[in-house]
């Protein structure tokens, strides 16, 4: 009789990806997998790198070598819309265009972005330094198969 072994699905794959954008961002042959309920954290990246990271795992930015790809489908420019529907972010600041939303205090704007995160329970979650109550909303979502990324500086 054989073993059946859980097998934990491949959210995010980056394959010897290279980019180069006039010296704002830079990298040469960087892979990275993350898979389903596991969180990698990247450190020591610029924040034009992180950005440009991240333009290129929604498709709006185009690699100069390799591949990105969600659940087995690369990431292009014509699939980035449709796959970043799967995807949430939590960025490191929040820019409201109504005035209102401005004036909460900071912590509080990424609480209730992050409660509306967890309701969502995308398939990857990109975060900009997670605090411990936002690492513990990132545990729960990775229980439920959400991989996540999180940039810490």
């Amino acid at each position: 009789m054989a073993v059946k072994k859980d097998i934990i699905p491949i959210i995010l794959e980056l394959k010897d990806t290279s980019l180069s954008q006039a010296g704002v961002a830079d990298w040469t042959d960087f892979s990275l997998i993350v898979k389903g309920g596991e969180m990698v954290t990247l450190s020591g990246w610029t924040r034009e790198n992180r950005q440009a990271l991240m333009a290129v795992i929604w498709g709006v930015l185009p690699l100069d070598k390799g591949f990105v790809s969600i659940d087995g489908e690369c990431i292009t420019a014509l699939s980035g819309p449709y796959l970043r529907r799967s995807m949430a972010y939590l960025p490191l600041e929040v820019r409201w265009a109504d005035e209102e939303m401005n004036v909460i205090p900071f912590a509080e704007q990424r609480k209730r972005l992050m409660k509306e995160i967890v309701s969502r329970q995308p398939r990857l979650l990109l975060i900009e330094n997670p605090s411990e109550e936002e690492r513990q909303a990132c545990s729960e979502l990775m229980g439920k198969g959400t991989a996540v990324i999180a940039f810490v500086e």
